[in-house]
């Protein structure tokens, strides 16, 4: 379930996450399962914020950083009046640089985030079938002693012993 798909910003998020902890908080009767899913979409939705955030200011920096340099459709002319200079082209280049490396950051911080969750399910999966090996071998160990048991009453002692008890 998406608990903060519908939010618009990090308040809307934060009264929604402390509603939903009201509701679902182990320590008042909640599923501790709902809680952690509800902490791991709110964190989420934490981080997303902040990246947007991030992107959205370095967008409007790059685009303030274009138009004081002289550049937009306005100012542009073909016919050498009001022509930027270089020097506005290439501080608007070495802005747009920045940005794209900020970007290349993020993409690397994602890749090493997937790469851990599969990491972790690969771990995940390996310790399940470690489990299910440990079991199948405490059943077999289990049909051994009741094999042995039921070996064990038919010996001669044993029968004599049924045999005494019956007798008296």
């Amino acid at each position: 379930m998406q608990y903060f798909h519908d939010c618009k910003d990090a308040g809307e998020a934060k009264s929604k996450f402390r509603k939903l902890a009201k509701e679902h908080h182990p320590d008042i009767g909640g599923d501790e399962a709902t809680m952690k899913e509800i902490q791991r979409q709110y964190d989420a939705f934490g981080t997303h914020s902040q990246h947007a955030n991030i992107h959205e200011q370095a967008f409007r920096q790059a685009a303030d950083a274009f138009h004081q340099n002289g550049f937009g459709f306005s100012t542009f002319k073909f016919n050498g009046f009001n022509r930027p200079s270089d020097n506005m082209f290439q501080a608007t280049i070495e802005q747009l640089k920045t940005q794209i490396s900020i970007l290349n950051e993020d993409i690397k911080i994602k890749e090493k985030q997937i790469e851990r969750k599969q990491h972790d399910n690969q771990c995940l999966h390996k310790i399940n079938d470690d489990y299910l090996k440990i079991i199948q071998h405490l059943q077999d160990v289990i049909n051994d002693l009741n094999n042995h048991k039921e070996k064990l009453k038919n010996t001669p002692w044993n029968r004599l012993k049924r045999w005494w008890n019956n007798e008296r």
